[in-house]
């Protein structure tokens, strides 16, 4: 089944979410009608039982056999935070008791896909590394923590070429589909690259930050909600997907020593656009602040 979430662009901004609706973006939703569309009668009964000790029994008691039934079970996961758009886990344990590596996958790519969501959220939360130093009571992820420190250095170190940047894309995205037309710009997935990916994050949180209203307050998943819409998100998933995940960009930036800014970079005012966001990912640095 082609994934809805993929397959439009949905950028638009309505004047009003309720929080629940930000719990449950349309490529998680997307995930879960996947996955009921996906399993046979027969593990629709195992997870039936692998739902045991999980919920009550008189919520396990329909023939699951029927759809309606089936998504009956996944609300009421839903319903007890037994699974959530951060937990997966009862979802990727039974597709691993089951065999069923080919759903595993589609799990872990939407799972990395939201991840990306709530970094970018994050970034545009904390608003630079003074945000989360040691004694602020709100702090990322810890499987988050380096990726969003970095994404903030990268910033604070390149306030002046970020500018530049932003300077050349405001007039080309000034309406609702301004991260559609950066994703066409930049022409992502054409060449991407641990720098890239980090670049491209930056300056889509800037181009939120800038031109929605609702970045200087929004409420928890609001961000993440947008983004997982949108065909950049789905580009750098895919290829953080092909090339490692998380744990490979936490290794990136590990192993990153500082960049060595080039005598040249007052030229770079004349380069590309994209240029520009690619000299942004060479001067990827460590966050060593403390």
């Amino acid at each position: 089944m082609a994934s809805t979430a993929a397959s439009t662009e949905r950028e638009n901004f309505p004047s009003s979410f309720s929080s629940m609706k930000y719990q449950y973006p349309p490529v998680f939703k997307d995930l879960l009608i996947r996955l009921v569309k996906s399993l046979t009668s027969e593990n629709r009964a195992a997870f039936q039982f692998w739902c045991k000790g999980l919920l009550p029994g008189s919520m396990l008691d329909g023939d699951m056999t029927t759809d309606a039934e089936f998504f009956a079970l996944i609300n009421s996961l839903l319903n007890s935070n037994e699974l959530s758009l951060t937990n997966m886990k009862v979802l990727k344990d039974f597709l691993l008791s089951i065999g069923r590596e080919d759903l595993l996958q589609e799990l872990k790519k939407v799972k990395l896909q939201i991840s990306i969501g709530i970094i970018l959220e994050d970034y545009l939360k904390f608003k630079s590394v003074d945000g989360f130093r040691q004694g602020t009571p709100m702090k990322p992820s810890e499987n988050h923590s380096n990726i969003v420190k970095l994404l903030l250095t990268s910033k604070e170190e390149n306030l002046r070429l970020i500018a530049q940047i932003l300077g050349q894309l405001k007039p080309l995205c000034s309406d609702q589909n301004f991260v559609k037309k950066f994703t066409n710009i930049a022409l992502l997935g054409s060449k991407l690259s641990w720098p890239m990916i980090n670049s491209s994050l930056v300056i889509i949180g800037e181009l939120y930050a800038l031109l929605t209203p609702q970045s200087r307050s929004f409420e928890s998943g609001f961000y993440v909600y947008l983004f997982s819409m949108t065909k950049a998100s789905k580009l750098l998933s895919d290829w953080m997907f092909e090339n490692g995940g998380l744990k490979m960009y936490n290794e990136f930036i590990s192993k990153k020593q500082r960049a060595t800014i080039s005598e040249s970079v007052p030229s770079s005012l004349g380069k590309s656009l994209k240029d520009k966001i690619e000299l942004l990912g060479s001067r990827v640095g460590l966050p060593l602040r403390n």
